[in-house]
This record gives structure tokens, C-alpha cells and sequence, in this order.
């Protein structure tokens, strides 16, 4: 019986501590140091000028893909709807991280993709095949850090431009 007004004595004490604390700071811990904030030049990805997706059921117009999953697959997709790239929206850079691209093309032309960082100094690497000879390109798309990209592919006379954030993989 002793023990119990032990416990509401420790318990009372813990919640004085953590209510003691500073407004707007964490309780210091012993031996624990906050993790420094990643600073990059966009406060956060609001400011980067992200294109709108695409999202398509069925059909894609312009080519014989049709969506595999029936769930809506999301895509960009360039003004004459002849050029698409597809995306999972998790962007990520990294030296050994590949992005797969998946792109529909006008048959027999060659995709060729280019990136520029618009928030600081880069270039994207893009790895892209000869291609297929239907409407489908697999590429890979490799960032040399995070922030917001634009990224322009060509194919044909199709040109098809769109803007992402890149985040900084989570496995160094």
C-alpha cells in the first residue's frame, strides 16, 4: 500500500517537469543534441513551382498505353499529349539513387532529357536507351541534390517541360 502514493508522488513530479518546460522548447535531455534544421533555399516545397499530374484511368490519350493497375497511374504530359513521363511523386537524389521514369513517346523517336536546379548549381543525369519501338521509353533519372528541379524531355517535335521538388534520400 505504501507504494502507491509512491507512484502518484513520481507521476506528479514527471508532469510538473514536462509542464515547467519553456514555451516553445523541447525539454533538454542529458547527452541529447537536437538535429541541426536541413537548410535549403525554399522554405518548403510550396515555393518550388510544382507542375500539376495527370492522373489516368484507362485509356492514355495520344498512345495504346492503357493503365495496368486500373487505379489511375499519375503523369506529366506534354501540351500535344504525344510525350509522358510517369511518376510515383517521391523524387529523391542521391549519388547512388535512380529514379524510373517510365515515358510514352511518339513511335520511333528518340527521347533526350535534360535538368537544370532553379534554387542552386546542378545538373541532372539521365540515363535513357535507344528506345523501343512502340511508344514506350524507360529512363532513369539521377539528382545530384535535393531541391527544385525543372526537367525538360524532347522527343519527335514533342516537347514536354515540369517542375518537381527533390528530396534528400533518407539512406546516405
Amino acid at each position: 500500500m505504501t507504494k502507491l502514493p509512491l507512484l502518484f508522488v513520481a507521476l506528479a513530479a514527471v508532469i510538473l517537469a514536462a509542464c515547467s518546460a519553456s514555451p516553445g522548447k523541447a525539454p533538454s535531455v542529458a547527452g541529447a543534441t537536437a538535429p541541426e534544421p536541413t537548410a535549403t533555399p525554399w522554405a518548403s516545397t510550396q515555393e518550388c513551382p510544382l507542375t500539376p499530374v495527370h492522373v489516368a484511368k484507362g485509356a492514355i490519350p495520344g498512345t495504346a498505353w492503357r493503365d495496368p493497375f486500373g487505379s489511375g497511374t499519375v503523369w506529366y504530359k506534354s501540351e500535344d499529349n504525344q510525350l509522358w513521363a510517369m511518376t510515383d511523386a517521391s523524387w529523391r537524389a542521391g549519388k547512388s539513387v535512380r529514379n524510373k521514369v517510365p515515358m510514352l513517346k511518339p513511335k520511333g523517336a528518340h527521347v533526350e532529357v535534360t535538368g537544370t536546379r532553379l534554387d542552386g548549381d546542378g545538373q541532372l543525369t539521365a540515363l535513357v536507351g535507344d528506345g523501343y519501338p512502340d511508344d514506350f521509353q524507360a529512363s532513369v533519372l539521377m539528382f545530384p541534390s535535393p531541391g527544385c528541379w525543372e526537367i525538360e524531355a524532347r522527343a519527335g517535335d514533342s516537347l514536354l517541360r515540369f517542375v518537381v521538388y527533390v528530396y534528400r534520400d533518407p539512406v546516405p
